[in-house]
């Protein structure tokens, strides 16, 4: 469905893009999902890299944290139900050091690799998740925070 303004854009759920002709434009499906990347030492992921694939298809390749404890944010777009699998490439040194969370479209999370409780020095295995852009409902966690024990 084309659209002609911003707000029939937001409307449909979708993203206005500056510069976009609007006669032409199409909203996106789906909705911006978030991997942060972390370190539990502090000083990058040393080599280390991980792959993102949403139905089977490589999204983000081989990224990684350069530098410090993180985070280091990448997105990319997902539909709701649509599968999200990581592949974690311990490519260097210290591979038990590094850590990730998944966010969902409205800055939730819904998965997490490489932390168990409070232990960070956990290898990364890969992990499967399932996309989300629906708003919450009922009681949630609040935004940006882990439900879990980090």
């Amino acid at each position: 469905m084309a659209t002609n303004t911003e707000a029939q854009c937001e409307a449909l759920g979708g993203t206005w893009w500056i510069g976009e002709d609007c006669t032409t434009f199409l909203c996106p499906s789906g909705c911006f999902h978030t991997v942060s990347l972390y370190d539990c030492y502090g000083d990058g992921w040393n080599g280390n890299t991980l792959d993102v694939l949403v139905n089977g298809v490589l999204v983000l390749d081989e990224i990684t944290l350069g530098s410090g404890p993180g985070p280091a944010n990448y997105q990319f777009m997902v539909d709701n139900g649509d599968s999200i699998q990581t592949v974690y490439h311990a490519l260097g040194s210290w591979p038990y050091e590094p850590y990730y969370f998944i966010y969902d479209g409205y800055g939730y999370p819904i998965a997490q690799d490489g932390i168990v409780g409070t232990d960070c020095y956990v290898t990364p295995t890969g992990i499967t998740a399932t996309g989300n852009c629906n708003p919450p409902t009922g009681p949630a966690a609040v935004r940006g925070s882990v439900p879990w024990d980090v």
